[in-house]
């Protein structure tokens, strides 16, 4: 890198981008094409575990809001049981698993109303 940056755990995919960007040499479309080369790259290389997961947990976070009907409690501890339990059921790094798991627990969030 120009300016001595070195990042550690940058995945071998995201190193060109991130070289492109720090050293300020390419224009913002090479930029942008290099960076959505790298991320197709690693959705292709880690598979749909991310969507299959996210999809399970936005099932799950429907069902409870639609099993309170009118009633403005949403059991969402259950729900995050049910997160952890699909997270745990799926065999995926570790790292992939949790970057979705704190997805769904951040959306979770949201619809408590930010409690």
């Amino acid at each position: 890198m120009a300016d001595g940056d070195i990042i550690r755990g940058l995945n071998q995919i995201h190193q060109k981008p991130y070289e492109a960007l720090s050293e300020g040499k390419a224009t913002n479309d090479e930029c942008t094409r290099s960076l959505i080369k790298s991320l197709q790259q690693d959705i292709k290389k880690k598979g749909d575990i991310p969507l299959m997961l996210a999809k399970s947990m936005s099932e799950n976070l429907i069902q409870a809001i639609n099993n309170a009907g009118g009633i403005i409690f949403v059991d969402w501890a259950t729900s995050r049981q049910e997160f952890n339990r699909l997270v745990e059921q799926v065999d995926a790094p570790h790292r992939l698993k949790e970057l979705v798991l704190r997805a769904g627990r951040s959306i979770m969030i949201l619809n408590m109303g930010g409690r």
